[in-house]
């Protein structure tokens, strides 16, 4: 059964992952859309949905509802060791925009 995979086998496919890749992971793993990630990491729409598409393909899913329903508890922990850094990022990114906006 398809949804009765382990962690360990979670894992192994996250691991197969690129840098890129992973990024997007966690933000389509918290439930955020493509139209935001695109914003928030600078990317072109089509960009973060044809990284999205190979994620699916990589994690074996077949879309974002999927995804988070597989994996959306998996590596929390390791997510909090890097959560000042993601804090930091995003409140960077967030500055950006918003002087992108104001200008």
């Amino acid at each position: 059964m398809k949804n009765q995979v382990t962690a360990e086998a979670l894992e192994t496919l996250v691991g197969r992952l690129s840098p890129v890749e992973r990024e997007i992971y966690l933000w389509l793993r918290e439930s955020f859309s493509i139209p935001w990630i695109a914003e928030t990491t600078m990317r072109e729409k089509r960009e973060v949905r044809n990284i999205a598409a190979k994620v699916y393909k990589t994690l074996e899913v077949g879309d974002q509802t999927e995804l988070v329903a597989r994996y959306g508890t998996l590596g929390k922990e390791i997510s909090e060791e890097v959560t000042d850094i993601r804090t930091e990022k995003l409140a960077n990114d967030i500055a950006l925009y918003n002087n992108k906006n104001a200008g």
